[in-house]
């Protein structure tokens, strides 16, 4: 599955603001599109906002190549890459930095569960970025080796560990669904764990 999010929304952004630019508003139109690009573009709670990230690399892509080759450079990105390709090959620590990009984890701090910036490396904070692009950041669940009617699924990790609150409440509607027992095999912190539902009787 290719992910064009960051890709998409970031080139959508990047011809918006630049046509919007080059027409002669008036001050209360050019009000109400500065107030909305910054809305567009604002940082997101624990979440990397796809259109701040992806037109932070088309307009670098730009500011670097000038504007007929970083053009060219652009449209190419946006014809061929997916997001993978496209955070691969073209963000860079520059930009990284100006967006203050990093990378987080929970940690156990006082018996409490606490999220806590790992790196503020590039080469680590890049990775990040494109593990959680692959299969459009979704995680990748297979159906394992059935055991007496019980569903196994295994979750094939790739250095993101599940919300396993979430997993439980979906585990529990994929067993009503099933009707018999279902599993499913993780890891957390690089513990093997294992949730386990029943389905509800009628």
């Amino acid at each position: 599955m290719r992910s064009q999010h960051v890709t998409n929304e970031g080139w959508a952004t990047l011809w918006h603001t630049r046509l919007l630019r080059a027409l002669e508003l008036t001050d209360h139109e050019y009000t109400d599109f500065a107030r909305l690009n910054a809305q567009v573009r604002s940082p997101l709670p624990g979440d990397v906002n796809p259109y701040l990230l992806g037109v932070a690399v088309y307009e670098d892509l730009l500011e670097r190549h000038g504007e007929v080759e970083g053009l060219r450079q652009c449209l190419l990105a946006r014809e061929v890459e997916d997001d993978v390709a496209f955070l691969r090959n073209h963000l860079t620590p520059e930009v990284a930095q100006r967006l203050d990009l990093f990378v987080y984890a929970q940690a156990e701090e006082g018996g409490k569960r606490v999220w806590r910036i790992t790196s503020k490396e590039f080469e680590q904070v890049r990775d990040a970025l494109v593990r959680s692009r692959v299969h459009a950041g979704r995680p990748v669940i297979e159906v394992g080796e059935e055991r007496g009617g019980e569903l196994v699924l295994v979750h094939r990790h790739d250095g993101r560990d599940l919300d396993l609150t979430e997993c439980q409440r979906t585990l529990d509607r994929v067993a009503c669904v099933w009707g018999s027992p279902c599993h499913l095999e993780t890891s957390v912190q690089g513990k093997a764990r294992v949730l386990r539902s029943e389905p509800v009787p009628a």
